[in-house]
């Protein structure tokens, strides 16, 4: 009979022998599976150092390029001396650039260059070409002095797509903060409503953006009122009545003609100033920022769909979009003739001008000029150029015999030019509001109760001062005419407040600032791809987090595994 404790040694060491034989081939396995994943990233690695080295080559190249170019465009300023080129192409770290201050401010005249403001050096696709053709502002541009070590870095730029805006001045004086307009002229950016409130609404009455200075007609008006009610007055005096009161009797009509006017006038005239608030705020609110938010959007997807390499190309994107924006406001004045002043202004290049002259006179006579006093047409020009691009990248990445390297998923691809469409709306909506007014009949009649209401204000008032029992004093006269023509100037300011709402693109003091709502429109571009992580940054965290994903997938597996071997052990025994 075979001793028991001998079976069971036996059993135990089979079972042993068995679990060894188990794990040492599991871990043969997960070696195999680890040395081919490590081949993989090896390989993978190996490829995309490669790649980065490629790309180290191509910008090594293409700033070789740059440096000539730079180098031959500073060789043709006038006013720089050839022999100052190896001091100003110096490093910062140098003993040129680490010279003391005041030692640099008394460097020779060559050294300075003078450039504007407002007409850059801009450069063309073919090089660093001086735009020779750019044109101040209606205002005139400041001159600025810059030495040529500052304006380096501005002319480094690859091309007119790399919009560079400066920060624009803001005046703040008590309550009122003021910007300029690209005519020179002053525009009204904020206000202190606590201050306006509290002490300020009479000092701000002869503010420039007051309602009282909006016309310079309603001056003359409010000045002509006392003349008026002086001349009424007088030839009541004059003109021999049997006595005063007959005559106020007799003139008694014309006495209750302002007072039944009056409640009219308030009416149609508060409705009015209702309504035209009310297309201002949809002008601003509604269609403006519909197309600063397509703006914005449309970057947010170029910056993470377009790669690195195309740069230029959504940077040309977001330039159009400006010159869209630019030319809303020569649109809405009527100055389409001033285009040529964009290319100055960075925002076309001179082939993109002489293309749209070719296009537009190649159409119909009857398709070349503008239509109507706020004709949008041109302004939705540069939105369908991008729409074109993006429409075109598309088909070309999936095209075989184009060697693009960009795939835009065609969700993506009808949402980006479901944004240029947005935009190409809004300023749509904005031309029909510029183009179809409030009916001319309103309008016309509320004008003409309201100028019907002064001079009749005046002439009663001329009347109750002429018909008087007692000869009127001079302080009484003076008194009658300061609250008349107070309370008439109101109406008349108020209905010049309703002109100046009515198209809010022009150059008035509380228009939108054109220029302030551009580089706010940039700003935004430059926000939504600007901060953005680098890609190779966040390809390796999403390589990293794959990695880590797949570690603990398989130490869960192997821990189910090892679970599973002990309970089948368990079973066993």
């Amino acid at each position: 009979m075979p001793n028991p404790r001998i079976a069971s040694a036996g059993r135990q060491a089979r079972q042993d022998c068995e679990k060894s034989q188990f794990m040492e081939s599991k871990n043969f396995s997960a070696l195999h599976v680890g040395a081919n994943e490590f081949s993989d990233i090896q390989q993978s690695n190996t490829d995309r150092l490669v790649e980065h080295l490629e790309l180290l080559r191509a910008e090594q190249i293409r700033a070789n390029d740059q440096m000539q170019l730079l180098v031959q465009r500073l060789l043709q300023v006038p006013v720089l001396a050839a022999a100052d080129l190896p001091k100003l192409l110096q490093p910062e770290g140098s003993v040129a650039a680490s010279a003391p201050k005041k030692a640099r401010q008394k460097s020779p005249l060559p050294l300075v260059v003078q450039i504007s403001q407002k007409t850059k050096d801009v450069q063309t696709d073919e090089g660093f070409q001086k735009n020779e053709h750019a044109q101040a502002d209606e205002g005139g541009s400041k001159q600025n002095v810059t030495t040529l070590e500052t304006c380096a870095p501005k002319l480094r730029r690859k091309s007119v797509s790399a919009m560079d805006l400066q920060p624009l001045e803001i005046t703040k004086h008590h309550m009122l903060s003021w910007g300029v307009g690209y005519s020179g002229k002053k525009k009204l950016l904020q206000y202190n409503f606590n201050q306006l409130q509290a002490f300020g609404a009479l000092p701000a009455a002869f503010a420039e953006c007051s309602i009282f200075r909006l016309r310079r007609t309603l001056t003359f008006q409010v000045l002509l009122q006392p003349f008026l009610i002086l001349a009424v007055f007088g030839l009541l005096r004059a003109t021999s009545w049997e006595s005063p009161e007959d005559a106020r009797v007799m003139l008694q009509p014309v006495i209750h003609v302002p007072s039944e006017l009056r409640q009219l006038v308030a009416f149609l005239l508060g409705l009015f100033i209702s309504l035209q608030l009310k297309r201002w705020w949809s002008i601003r609110s509604v269609f403006l920022q519909g197309y600063f938010f397509s703006t914005a959007q449309l970057s947010l997807f170029l910056g993470c769909v377009m790669p690195n390499q195309s740069e230029e190309l959504r940077q040309r994107m977001e330039r159009y979009f400006l010159t869209a924006h630019r030319i809303i406001y020569l649109c809405a004045r009527g100055e389409t003739h001033l285009l040529r002043r964009l290319e100055g202004d960075g925002l076309l290049t001179a082939d993109e001008i002489s293309h749209l002259k070719t296009r537009i006179a190649a159409l119909p006579g009857g398709a070349q000029k503008p239509v109507g006093g706020a004709d949008m047409d041109l302004a939705e020009v540069p939105l369908m150029w991008i729409a074109q691009l993006i429409f075109r990248l598309y088909a070309c990445s999936n095209a075989k015999q184009m060697d693009i390297k960009l795939a835009i998923p065609p969700p993506l691809m009808l949402k980006m030019v479901a944004l240029c469409m947005d935009a190409r709306r809004s300023i749509q909506d904005i031309e029909m509001m510029l183009t179809s007014p409030v009916p001319f009949s309103y309008v016309h009649i509320v004008c003409l109760l309201v100028q019907f209401y002064v001079m009749f204000a005046c002439v009663a008032s001329g009347i109750q001062l002429g018909t008087d029992t007692e000869a009127p004093s001079a302080a009484a006269v003076v008194t009658e005419i300061i609250m008349i023509s107070a309370q008439n100037a109101l109406y008349l300011a108020l209905l010049c407040l309703t002109t100046v709402l009515d198209n809010p693109f022009t150059d008035e003091v509380i228009d939108f600032p054109a220029m302030h709502l551009q580089s706010r429109l940039w700003k935004s571009q430059i926000f939504a791809r600007a901060l953005l992580y680098d890609e190779d940054v966040v390809d390796a965290e999403i390589a990293k987090f794959c990695a880590r994903k797949d570690r603990h997938k398989k130490e869960e597996e192997e821990e189910e595994d090892d679970d599973n071997m002990m309970n089948d052990e368990d079973g066993d025994e």
